[in-house]
């Protein structure tokens, strides 16, 4: 069984480099926990069903999910996402960090 530590471990590798060889992972693995070599495939097959990572044979590369600019977007973080929403008492134009946001992105000059 693949313990969610071992893939935490193997993601954590692959993330710090974006696109890696199976080899050198394999390699960078060996010094900081040889143990997780024999699950290797599968937990690189896990994260590829996950869509976190693409992954033919030879190359592991980290996954364009969600574009980089729109993670950059304030809302990601707050703590208000779940309610906020044109029309309600929190709204996106009524929030500063949003309202710069969306200028520096959407509004030519």
């Amino acid at each position: 069984m693949i313990s969610l530590d071992d893939i935490r471990i193997v993601w954590s590798e692959i993330k710090k480099h974006n696109t890696i060889t199976v080899q050198q992972l394999r390699e960078n693995l060996q010094q900081k926990n040889p143990e997780i070599l024999d699950k290797l495939a599968n937990i690189l097959l896990h994260l590829h069903k996950l869509c976190m990572i693409d992954y033919d044979g030879d190359k592991v590369k980290v996954t364009t999910i969600i574009d980089q600019e729109i993670l950059q977007m304030p809302c990601m973080g707050c703590e208000r996402l779940k309610t906020c929403r044109p029309g309600s008492k929190t709204q996106p134009f009524k929030c500063d960090k949003f309202v710069k946001w969306f200028m520096k992105h959407f509004v030519e000059t």
